[in-house]
């Protein structure tokens, strides 16, 4: 008798498997988590371009939708492209982890919060540009996207971690970095770069060595420190005086 109904119990599991996702609406698979829409994984994987909606309805309503869940996108080799609507505040943890042909996103001026790993080994990136608002990013977000050559940081973000962007690894010749693509780093405030720590996990290897480094725009020239500062983070200047893509050097340090 328990071995009929241990079986009878194993196949109402089976009938009624619960599903990782609620609804499907024009190829985009959606949960509905405290009154809000969550893009999640589905059936099929996406690809091409994809166009996420502000609202979509579901059961005689419509919700906003407000994220996009964790491995939402995990390894959808076939996406190019995503546009994210103006309402999203969040990207979950590895949304878009082994995305090898993304090569576009933009990000909205609602977005708040990017996961841990989320955009993992998308190495089609070439530029990243974060929206107003944002103040942090996700350990390891854009690690492994060996193509990144522009990154345009706002004036909310108050420091780079530079974790987020880097991986060094040891290899025949040394220590080498999985960031060393980057060529124009943008800021809106000179404190934003006083507050990172070029330094990543493994070798002290510097992140993005061969980047310019711009404030509000213009080539960053000439610094003058306060008498009041005490301490320079390590490394953060290094490389920054000339880089084989920009023969002009910072010209001038006063303290």
């Amino acid at each position: 008798m328990k071995k009929i109904f241990l079986l009878l119990w194993f196949v109402l599991l089976g009938l009624f498997e619960v599903q990782a996702y609620q609804f499907e609406k024009n190829g985009i698979y959606y949960d509905i988590v405290n009154g809000k829409a969550v893009v999640v994984s589905g059936d099929v994987s996406y690809s091409g371009d994809v166009v996420i909606p502000e609202t979509v309805e579901y059961d005689g309503q419509h919700y906003v939708v407000d994220s996009i869940g964790e491995w939402a996108f995990n390894s959808c080799s076939g996406l190019m492209s995503v546009k994210l609507p103006e309402k999203l505040r969040a990207i979950g943890s590895l949304a878009f982890v082994d995305c090898y042909g993304l090569t576009s996103i933009s990000f909205p001026t609602s977005l708040k919060v990017i996961g841990y790993g989320a955009f993992q080994n998308c190495d089609g990136l070439t530029s990243l540009s974060f929206p107003e608002g944002m103040t942090q990013i996700g350990g390891g977000a854009f690690q492994r996207c060996g193509r990144l050559e522009t990154l345009f940081f706002p004036s909310t973000m108050k420091s780079i971690d530079w974790g987020v962007f880097c991986e060094s690894h040891e290899n025949e010749y040394g220590g080498e970095c999985t960031c060393d693509s980057i060529r124009r780093i943008e800021v809106k405030g000179i404190a934003t770069w006083f507050n990172s720590n070029r330094f990543t996990e493994r070798n002290h290897h510097v992140a993005a060595p061969y980047a310019d480094l711009y404030v509000n725009g213009e080539l960053l020239t000439e610094v003058v420190l306060p008498d009041t500062m005490t301490r320079i983070r390590p490394a953060l200047f290094k490389y920054v005086f000339r880089t084989p893509q920009q023969p002009k050097p910072i010209r001038n340090i006063q303290v």
